[in-house]
């Protein structure tokens, strides 16, 4: 009866067995593609694009290379190479990434940390980077710019103000020194040793990878400061054995001399308003503090002393110049109105007080204070002090027997980031304006220093 039951339904039988085999065929191969999909995921992790002046972001599993675009100018502009992207499996060989939304591909820096754990070490050739983005919103946690030499070269890097998202702006062959920000936050200034060696200007854009080259002469250039209002920008340039002071004008993509003198013109600081310059310069075999208006007339000698005057800094209302000077024997801070002239002694010490930096509101500066001769008896000490623009409330706010300097104001006035050697070697802090809450942000053997806050 079995037997005559599978001879009558055989062809039915057929059937059922070819049906459940065509199903496992089936989903044998939908299973080796849906393999073959997480394989390639796992391969291309997931890239976070960023839109430069917000701080939403969309994921995307696809690598995203940037356009290169040239900016022109009447001097000659430098166009870094096409990326070439490292394959994936090197770089997950290469890489621990800690989640972090500032990613893109891009042709620079060999060294970048994102997050706060993950290092990544690649060859030249490697070109994943980190591009920055707005401040995140509120004022924890800014960013900020510094110079280190971690790859053996100093370059420009970014960070946050806690420490994580670091990572190389510049990939120079050559040092890169003086950086200045321009006032919008959007663009970078920095002086660097050419092909032709000679040290000229260079900007860098942050949402462009392209590096144009400013300034194109015979001279050295060095300490560019941009203006206020975002049009000029001021620097010093050895031409004739002599440093006088220039102009490039932004928008016109022109340089034009401000000073001509046979001395040293330096250390230059725009006025508020972007309409006057002081700066330091020994002519008449002194140094003293100038003004000048940025079309060259009314020089006039602010502190007009025999003894030393200098590296000037103008109070955010315009009223005062602060500076540093010998008159009364050692170097203390000085307060002179640019009016009526009237000049005011904020520190009486017998350390050498120095470098006054304002805040952002006026209310304070910031200054070093040295001590020691620099001998095994009396070794170097350097402090950064905070004091009222009256003379009063004098506090040192690091007061450690190292090296604490390049001292600089947050935007909000509410943090001071600083380099020190506290460590072993020169290494990022940031801390409160009160001197508290103090917190190490870069932490490697080389040297990091002259931080500066993005505005």
């Amino acid at each position: 009866m079995g037997n005559h039951f599978l001879r009558s339904n055989l062809g039915l039988i057929l059937i059922l067995i070819f049906f459940l085999v065509g199903i496992s065929v089936f989903m044998w191969l939908g299973y080796q593609d849906r393999q073959k999909n997480l394989a390639q995921q796992e391969n291309f992790p997931t890239i976070i694009q960023v839109d430069i002046e917000n701080t939403e972001f969309s994921t995307s599993t696809d690598f995203i290379p940037l356009t290169s675009t040239k900016a022109q100018t009447q001097e000659s502009t430098e166009s870094i190479p096409s990326p070439t992207i490292t394959t994936p499996q090197e770089y997950r060989e290469t890489a621990t990434i800690t989640p972090n939304p500032f990613f893109q591909i891009t042709n620079q820096v060999p060294t970048a940390v994102l997050g706060t754990s993950a290092v990544i070490n690649r060859t030249p050739t490697s070109t994943m980077m980190l591009l920055p983005t707005s401040t995140p919103t509120g004022t924890e946690n800014r960013r900020l710019f510094f110079l280190s030499n971690r790859t053996g070269i100093q370059q420009l890097y970014h960070m946050l103000s806690d420490g994580s998202a670091q990572f190389s702006i510049t990939t120079s062959q050559e040092d890169v020194i003086d950086p200045t920000i321009s006032p919008d936050g959007s663009q970078i200034v920095f002086v660097r040793q050419s092909e032709e060696e000679k040290y000229d200007l260079f900007q860098i854009n942050f949402d462009s990878t392209s590096l144009i080259r400013l300034t194109n002469t015979i001279e050295e250039e060095a300490s560019p400061v941009w203006s206020p209002d975002g049009s000029k920008i001021v620097f010093s340039a050895l031409r004739e054995q002599y440093f006088d002071l220039y102009l490039y004008d932004v928008n016109l993509k022109t340089t034009t001399r401000l000073t001509d003198d046979p001395s040293l013109n330096i250390t230059p600081v725009w006025s508020p308003d972007s309409k006057r310059i002081a700066f330091s310069t020994n002519r008449n075999n002194s140094w003293d503090i100038y003004i000048i208006n940025i079309d060259g007339s009314g020089l006039i000698n602010l502190t007009n002393h025999p003894s030393l005057d200098f590296a000037p800094a103008w109070s955010p209302d315009g009223e005062h110049l602060a500076f540093h000077s010998m008159r009364d024997g050692s170097p203390e801070i000085y307060l002179q109105n640019v009016t009526n002239f009237a000049i005011t002694r904020l520190t009486d010490t017998a350390a050498s007080n120095q470098y006054p930096i304002w805040s952002p509101d006026g209310s304070r500066l910031l200054f070093i204070s040295e001590t020691g001769l620099g001998t095994v008896d009396s070794p170097k000490n350097k402090d950064i002090f905070v004091v009222q623009k009256d003379g009063s409330g004098i506090v040192n706010l690091t007061n450690h027997p190292a090296t604490d300097q390049n001292p600089a104001w947050s935007p909000d006035g509410n943090k001071i980031a600083f380099s020190t050697n506290r460590d072993g070697n020169f290494e990022i802090y940031v801390m409160s304006a009160d001197g508290s809450r103090l917190l190490r942000l870069t932490t490697d053997n080389a040297v990091n220093d002259h931080p500066i806050w993005k505005p």
